[in-house]
């Protein structure tokens, strides 16, 4: 997949979809209550407590020439209600049109997160890279057929979360992503990125999330604009929905210069929030 792809996939299923990118809120006695009291969003104290989610998405990219397909496997893992641990596993079909398509491992990718103002749990509406953190991809996809970019990545990330009321949280966040130790003939990723989660929880644990971002290629000097919208619903305590649509930026080098395009994702999410022994 295109690197500028990766990256806000890793910032849009992760910023995403965050990413992908999920619980239900309790009374004190453990009865069901509407998701929208005052610390319900993102504080441990009026939600599930879950400690653990496990995520499906299943998307279409339709990019500038060739339209792709992916399905990604995420668990999201809680520690301490401050920190984040993640690792997504994909598989990717680099051309759907054609007529030998098939799914195929994708790039590997384990990310951690660290919001000290904030008490988490893996509600689905809470962001996997919320706050400041790093990701790193490891090239298990493959450069030629198109699953991969053929090289190791990391993103440093600096960010924070900050919640409006009770239903109201935004998380900037400001991103840089390098590669190393590439294949030869990958091409050289030095990708810097802005973006900023807005997330509305309402009743009945309804949620939404738009991320705007900007994207600059230091490769070719050249910068654009992006963004992500979901919505999501949570169902039960331990399963919700959500689709995504994303406009994520795409360089292409061409005569004369570069230029800037974009892909569009859509993404059908499944979440599985759950702690050990339920």
């Amino acid at each position: 997949m295109n690197a500028t792809t990766i990256l806000i996939r890793g910032t849009a299923l992760l910023l995403t979809g965050m990413h992908a990118h999920i619980g239900h809120a309790q009374t004190d006695d453990g009865s069901n209550e509407h998701a929208n009291g005052g610390d319900s969003m993102l504080s441990a104290a009026g939600a599930q407590r879950a400690t653990n989610r496990f995520d499906i998405g299943f998307s279409h990219i339709e990019r500038p020439l060739i339209d792709q397909a992916a399905i990604d496997a995420k668990f999201t893992r809680i520690i301490g209600s401050h920190h984040h641990v993640v690792i997504v596993a994909p598989l990717v079909d680099p051309d759907i049109d054609s007529g030998s398509s098939s799914l195929r491992a994708g790039d590997l990718e384990i990310g951690y997160s660290y919001t000290p103002n904030q008490k988490l749990n893996a509600n689905p509406w809470v962001p996997s890279t919320a706050g400041s953190g790093i990701g790193l991809w490891i090239p298990t996809g493959d450069l030629e057929d198109g699953t991969g970019t053929g090289s190791w990545r990391l993103a440093p990330r600096l960010g924070f979360v900050s919640q409006i009321g009770g239903n109201l949280a935004i998380s900037p966040a400001l991103q840089y992503i390098f590669s190393f130790a590439e294949e030869t003939g990958a091409p050289k990723i030095r990708l810097l990125g802005l973006a900023a989660q807005i997330i509305y929880v309402a009743p009945r644990a309804f949620w939404i999330r738009w991320t705007p971002d900007y994207v600059y290629n230091l490769e070719v000097d050249d910068g654009t604009f992006g963004t992500t919208f979901q919505v999501g619903k949570l169902f039960t305590p331990h399963f919700a929905l959500s689709i995504d649509y994303a406009r994520v930026s795409v360089f292409k080098a061409g005569v004369g210069g570069t230029t800037s395009d974009h892909s569009n994702i859509w993404t059908l999410g499944f979440h599985f929030p759950f702690n050990y022994g339920e």
